[in-house]
């Protein structure tokens, strides 16, 4: 829950002896079906569209061009940590609303240098199995001379 920098996954607080933390799934089984979510479907003002992110970022564009007074002209999401499957329009800056602020970097960028230095050629995993693995045979050596076995 803590890692979503948008806040997205819920804690059911409803429900105390079984409690999960969940999100939405944009309605798996009716994309499945060909139809959209139903919080698509269902919303009267149509504030809500669902389809293909370039297609998606085209409308937007188009939108605040035709309407400059209603709209900032950002389309947050767009390039957010490297750009996000929410796209959303507002009539003030997002980071005013409680949204973060990000750059344009993926996060991932931030770990990846980590990653690739700490498994270079394999050898920081090899090595920790190894010295593990020389852990266990010496206590295992121990058992065997103190009658462990």
């Amino acid at each position: 829950m803590a890692a979503c920098p948008f806040q997205i996954p819920a804690y059911e607080y409803d429900n105390a002896l079984t409690p999960q933390v969940r999100k939405c799934t944009l309605c798996f089984s009716r994309l499945t079906e060909g139809k959209r979510p139903a919080c698509v479907d269902i919303c009267p003002v149509e504030s809500m569209i669902f389809g293909k992110r370039e297609e998606l970022i085209e409308i937007a564009h188009n939108k605040i061009r035709k309407n400059p007074d209603r709209y900032v002209d950002h389309v947050y999401g767009e390039h957010e940590v490297g750009g996000t499957s929410w796209l959303y329009l507002s009539a003030k800056p997002m980071w005013e609303m409680d949204m973060v602020k990000f750059g344009d970097r993926p996060i991932p960028s931030y770990t990846e240098p980590v990653q690739h230095g700490l498994f270079k050629n394999f050898i920081p995993p090899v090595s920790l199995f190894g010295f593990l693995g020389g852990i266990m045979w010496l206590f295992k050596k121990r058992d065997e001379t103190e009658g462990g076995e």
